[in-house]
């Protein structure tokens, strides 16, 4: 680890953070993957990585777990030792197993340690209902998976197959931007680096969502999803002042104000 981050450290890469290990919980001979368990990888980061970083002045952050909602004792063993945990900047998570206040129930225990969704594929306006939860529950960013493919969907190791979420490589050498590249543009567009997600209501609905952001700037945004098939009509109130519009089917629309 340490020469792959300074290798690119040579050629002007910062490597801003990595995971021990991707999925430590998953085991699979059909592609590379490495089983830890949770006071492995504690001990690893107390023992070994935390003081190699500390002694070569590296500056890449370590993010514990990068796996599943539905095993949070993992990153709690790590968290839990305070010789391990101050190596750990974070926890990452992954959608596949589980819920995703899980990531609430981590930040409720140790708040001063950020979370962070690396890996999960979120497709169309039922996608961004997902997003807008994983955001809610107090995560700092979303990586997906994979964010572009040739229309084959490739490349790929396998054993598992993917889909392009936002961009495919044609046969034809054009680029096709799908409805996810536009989806989630609707989240990153507007909500700028280093905005602050503020505590709002949102109703408890399969189809209605929204989350709300403070850009450095002071500018207000709300990003609202409707994945139903009809108008939703809803009201937003920030102190005094209120506006009530609605939203189109299967849509994802952004509202900002300062």
């Amino acid at each position: 680890m340490l020469k792959f981050i300074q290798a690119y450290q040579a050629e002007g890469i910062p490597i801003h953070a990595l995971t021990v290990q991707n999925e430590p919980q998953h085991t699979d001979a059909k592609y590379p993957t490495t089983l830890w368990s949770a006071e492995q990888q504690r001990d690893f980061i107390r023992d070994h990585l935390g003081p190699l970083f500390q002694k070569h002045k590296i500056k890449t952050l370590i993010w514990c777990w990068d796996h599943n909602w539905n095993k949070v004792t993992f990153p709690e063993t790590i968290l839990s030792d305070p010789q391990a945990a101050q190596y750990v900047d974070g926890t990452a998570f992954h959608l596949y197993e589980g819920r995703v206040d899980a990531q609430s129930k981590l930040h409720e225990r140790f708040p001063e340690k950020p979370i962070y969704f690396t890996e999960g594929s979120v497709f169309r306006a039922r996608g961004a209902i997902r997003l807008a939860d994983i955001l809610r529950h107090w995560s700092r960013s979303y990586n997906g998976w994979v964010v572009m493919l040739d229309h084959h969907r490739r490349p790929n190791r396998g054993p598992h197959s993917a889909s392009a979420t936002c961009i495919e490589l044609m046969d034809d050498g054009t680029v096709r931007y799908n409805f996810d590249y536009f989806m989630m543009g609707q989240f990153m567009k507007y909500i700028h680096r280093d905005a602050v997600c503020v505590d709002s209501t949102s109703p408890e609905s399969r189809t209605f969502r929204s989350v709300a952001f403070i850009n450095p700037d002071g500018q207000k945004v709300l990003v609202v999803v409707n994945s139903s098939q009809q108008n939703q009509g809803f009201a937003v109130q920030v102190g005094q002042n209120s506006f009530q519009t609605e939203i189109p089917p299967a849509s994802v629309a952004p509202y900002l104000w300062n």
